[in-house]
């Protein structure tokens, strides 16, 4: 976030990828592990009910579900290529962790939502850094 600018909520977050880097005899990596970490936040009144509260974590459930599911089984499911400038590549990776959603509730900011951590492998050694808008 921005913190010049006025959040909108709900809201969704993703943190850009760690990753880990295997010593290897090759120079390339076959196995790259990214490391993922998405938020769904709502802010909440600070005289929110429990209902309501409720309420807005069931929503950011379901909006960060819906965005998971969408990133693996749009981009990382049965080969799924793309094409940019012209160029095609097949979009190869595997998650590896399994799913776990936690829910959080920030008692200054009265911002509640879920976030997940997840870990995915790429299989194969091209890249797919020429391909800036890949995720758009």
């Amino acid at each position: 976030f921005d913190p010049s600018q006025k959040v909108n909520y709900p809201a969704i977050v993703f943190t850009p990828p760690a990753f880990d880097l295997q010593i290897e005899n090759e120079p390339e990596q076959k196995n790259q592990i990214w490391k993922l970490h998405f938020e769904s936040q709502e802010m909440l009144s600070t005289a929110a009910s429990t209902t309501k509260k409720q309420e807005a974590l069931d929503r950011t459930a379901e909006y960060l579900k819906d965005v998971v599911l969408e990133f693996i089984y749009t981009y990382g499911y049965d080969n799924k290529t793309v094409t940019i400038d012209n160029i095609t590549e097949t979009l190869d990776f595997e998650v590896t962790s399994t799913l776990t959603f936690l829910p959080f509730i920030d008692v200054n900011d009265s911002v509640t939502g879920w976030q997940i951590d997840l870990e995915i492998k790429e299989a194969r050694i091209d890249s797919l850094c020429h391909l800036p808008d890949v995720f758009n």
